[in-house]
């Protein structure tokens, strides 16, 4: 995926769209007439040179889809769930960055009409959120360590102050230990994220939840893809309760 350091903003309706869940098909797709017929016509002398640079800043997932579309007559391409329900005509804003020799990369889709956010795979949480969520990890553990020791009064068998404090002791390394495992790896998705809510001029972005407002939380239990929509959002939803709590 490409340095997320230089996003920037692009608007306009969705001219032509592809999607596929195989980065291969979609290359193919760029490299033929299956996709640079009608408006890609002028884009076919450089398809070849793209489509390389695209395969590259996509990666392949069970859970993912791939697209290629045009907007204000520029190629983007991008890695996202559940692309099904975007079409030729809706009016979107896209946060994009460059690819070398390449069309744009699309490192976040926000449809107009409804608000809806299109996030990359695990791009849900700012940094403050991924370590938040380890907090809430690692006193899950001290709880149950505690739990643990209470259960020694419940039996009769009261431990000793050597015991009590090796549990403190412990219970701290724990709540460390878990703290810096959870967020080894994924602080750069937390980046990303802060990236595109940046980008998208959320206020006080470093803060922002997004995640509780996903399709796979909000849907109806009877939608039997939801498990396929994490990653898509109600942003409207967020921005406001994010103003409300921060009274922006």
């Amino acid at each position: 995926m490409p340095e997320t350091q230089q996003l920037f903003i692009v608007q306009g309706p969705i001219q032509e769209l592809r999607v596929s869940p195989d980065i291969a098909k979609l290359i193919f797709d760029l490299q033929t007439e299956a996709f640079v017929s009608g408006v890609f016509s002028g884009f076919a002398g450089q398809a070849g040179v793209a489509a390389n640079s695209a395969s590259v800043a996509m990666y392949d997932g069970e859970d993912v889809e791939h697209l290629a579309l045009l907007i204000n007559d520029k190629l983007v391409v991008g890695t996202f769930e559940w692309l099904r329900n975007l079409n030729v005509g809706d009016q979107v804003t896209l946060v994009v960055s460059t690819i070398d020799d390449g069309p744009l990369f699309a490192h976040a889709i926000l449809r107009s009409n409804d608000q809806l956010l299109w996030t990359p795979f695990s791009v849900d949480h700012t940094r403050r959120g991924w370590i938040l969520h380890a907090v809430k990890l690692g006193l899950l553990g001290l709880i149950g360590t505690w739990l643990m020791l209470g259960s020694f009064y419940i039996l009769g068998s009261r431990p000793t102050a050597e015991v009590m404090a090796w549990t403190f002791v412990f219970s701290i390394l724990l709540i460390t230990f878990v703290v810096s495992m959870s967020t080894m790896g994924v602080m750069h998705l937390g980046v990303q994220a802060e990236a595109i809510f940046q980008a998208l001029k959320v206020p006080k972005f470093e803060q922002f939840r997004i995640k509780p407002y996903s399709l796979l939380r909000m849907r109806s239990a009877n939608d039997a893809d939801r498990f396929r929509k994490g990653h898509i959002f109600y942003f409207a939803d967020a921005l406001s309760a994010h103003k409300k709590k921060f009274r922006l």
